[in-house]
């Protein structure tokens, strides 16, 4: 119960400062971020074992690089099952940084979620470590 707890409180802080970051990863309110940390949690504890096992070995093959796809699926589901929550096309500024310029970069709905998913996980780990 203790895991669940943290892991909901990580992934709603996870979640908030991704909502704050990036206008695409919308969140209308208190009550909607709680819920999507609820169900996502819920998801990477029940759902992601059994997508593991039957997709274990794709997984091999790919040396573990499938198990990102899993988190994507799961994000997806989340976002289309918690009304309230949408991750859409994220776009990235373009940067000028000592004179070398970056182009702005648009994501699409795929490498959103990837990017939200990666985000997610990096904050879990990262408040984790430091609590």
């Amino acid at each position: 119960m203790k895991h669940l707890i943290r892991h909901v409180l990580f992934s709603a802080i996870s979640l908030y400062v991704l909502s704050w970051m990036f206008k695409q990863v919308a969140i209308t309110d208190i009550r909607t971020l709680l819920l999507t940390a609820i169900v996502l949690s819920l998801f990477m504890i029940v759902v992601k074992p059994i997508f593991q096992v039957l997709l274990l070995p794709v997984n091999l093959i790919t040396f573990g690089l499938f198990s990102w796809i899993i988190h994507i699926i799961i994000l997806f589901m989340v976002d289309w099952l918690v009304p309230g929550f949408q991750v859409g096309e994220i776009t990235i500024p373009a940067l000028n940084i000592l004179g070398i310029s970056i182009p702005a970069i648009l994501l699409s709905r795929f490498w959103s979620l990837l990017l939200v998913s990666l985000a997610v996980s990096f904050g879990n780990s990262l408040l984790g470590s430091l609590l």
